[in-house]
């Protein structure tokens, strides 16, 4: 397992768990600058200033033209916000990307630059990652060459035209060396990476600090494109101290840095169409639903079959009842009812809870209940299958139970979809919810089971 779940967990048969509130499970430092010092722990660049939006982002100036923040597919395939360069002039100049804001920085420690990029169009233009260093004023005096101690007042950790395929993503990452490190040999992580941690190119070089470093900042580009078709892609670009309280080198290719991971040690993580941190709802981080969507693994990767059964856990509230989604697991491609997988709808305005099975919407295929006015605040919410029968459960007590056959399914490869989902709004879901936590199990929990897992529950979250 991923983490250590207390003595009263359930965990036999736990195959995805994401919890607002565990920092394992989701840390806003490294999306929120107001999360990160500079003596270590998160990210220097609040990646939460992106939004679906043209030219540049508050602490990201734009360099260049063909700049915007657009959804599309991140390293690990799921849907994401990212950077992208189109449509720019044909002119052999700045071509995209941004220069940061500064920040501040401890020149007696090493920092790790990094960012995701792709070319989903080769084109041409080359491609940069650099940083400046300033000093208590502001002012770029430089940084020093890691190779032979030279100042360079317009430094790049990478420079060169584009090295690998189109369409995949590669790492880049450099490094800034503490002050009076003196010369030597860049660090070994420098470099260009695929997805599978393959170093597919080298640095320009790693730098060291001044004695007059106090500020620097993160700047990426592509440049000296004269093909308007070129289009480069950015995600996830991070600066963080290299102290022990930085993202473990292998986990930059297999986690994201933004996304919900899971607690299970499955790897379902859930990517947002957002960088938005959590809020707090009566003290308890949560992710707010309205216009946001989490996109998951592949379905078929959850080990979900409607012959043996599952249970599906939720901590979530309904603020206002609309006709949505709470999630959807999907049996297909079509944004419509009839590519319901595993479907739960959080509450519509007559605050009943609809639970659906292989489809939409007869007795063989839903489980329905009146909520009521519990709905509005934090609730903990089960959702079991054993194949002839289904329950909904309300703090651990079932309040429906449908007897008859359920239909059989067969799980996307393509998507599942939490907070929304694409039949209803998708990225601009009108869901005005909240979630604190989510888990599934591949099996039908016992009645006892459920009332266990409801109880650790309902103390994790303060629910009377």
């Amino acid at each position: 397992m991923g983490t250590n779940f207390g003595s009263r967990a359930v965990i036999d048969g736990m195959i995805c768990c994401l919890d607002a509130s565990s920092k394992q499970s989701y840390d806003k430092s490294y999306v929120d600058a107001g999360e990160w010092t500079a003596d270590g722990g998160g990210n220097a660049l609040p990646i939460s200033n992106w939004t679906v939006s043209s030219g540049g982002a508050t602490f990201f100036g734009q360099n260049g033209d063909g700049n915007s923040r657009l959804l599309d597919t991140d390293p690990w395939g799921r849907r994401a916000l990212v950077w992208d360069v189109s449509n720019q002039d044909a002119t052999s100049n700045a071509d995209g990307g941004w220069n940061s804001s500064n920040f501040p920085i401890n020149n007696q420690k090493m920092y790790r630059w990094t960012t995701w990029v792709r070319r989903k169009t080769t084109g041409n233009g080359s491609f940069y990652m650099g940083l400046r260093g300033r000093d208590s004023g502001g002012t770029n005096v430089g940084v020093l060459g890691r190779d032979n101690g030279t100042n360079y007042t317009n430094p790049y950790l990478k420079s060169s035209g584009w090295w690998g395929n189109a369409n995949d993503w590669y790492l880049v990452i450099g490094h800034v060396w503490p002050v009076n490190s003196g010369t030597g040999d860049n660090h070994t992580n420098s470099g260009v990476w695929d997805i599978n941690g393959n170093k597919v190119a080298s640095p320009n070089r790693d730098f060291v600090w001044r004695t007059d470093n106090t500020q620097s900042m993160h700047r990426t580009y592509l440049y000296y494109s004269t093909n308007t078709s070129t289009n480069q892609q950015w995600f996830e670009p991070s600066v963080e101290c290299v102290d022990g309280t930085e993202r473990p080198f292998t986990e930059l290719f297999t986690d994201p840095m933004s996304g919900w991971k899971d607690l299970s040690g499955n790897k379902h993580h859930f990517q947002p169409n957002h960088y938005n941190v959590t809020t707090d709802v009566g003290g308890t981080p949560t992710f707010a639903t309205s216009g946001k969507r989490w996109n998951g693994d592949p379905s078929n990767s959850f080990d979900i079959t409607s012959t043996n059964g599952y249970t599906i856990f939720l901590a979530m509230q309904t603020n206002a009842g609309s006709s949505n989604s709470a999630f959807k697991f999907y049996t297909g491609s079509t944004n419509n009812s009839t590519t319901r997988g595993i479907f739960l709808h959080p509450g519509w305005s007559n605050q009943t809870m609809y639970f659906d099975t292989a489809g939409c919407c007869n007795a063989n295929q839903r489980t329905q209940v009146t909520i009521g006015s519990p709905m509005t605040s934090m609730q903990i919410y089960a959702l079991r299958s054993t194949y002839q029968t289904r329950n909904i459960f309300l703090n651990g007590v079932s309040q429906v139970q449908n007897n008859t056959t359920a239909g059989t399914f067969t799980l996307s490869a393509e998507r599942a979809d939490l907070g929304t989902s694409l039949e209803y709004g998708g990225d601009s879901s009108g869901w005005d919810g909240n979630i604190a936590y989510f888990s599934v199990y591949n099996r039908g929990l016992s009645d006892n089971e459920i009332k266990t897992q409801t109880q650790m529950l309902k103390g994790r979250f303060g629910i009377a």
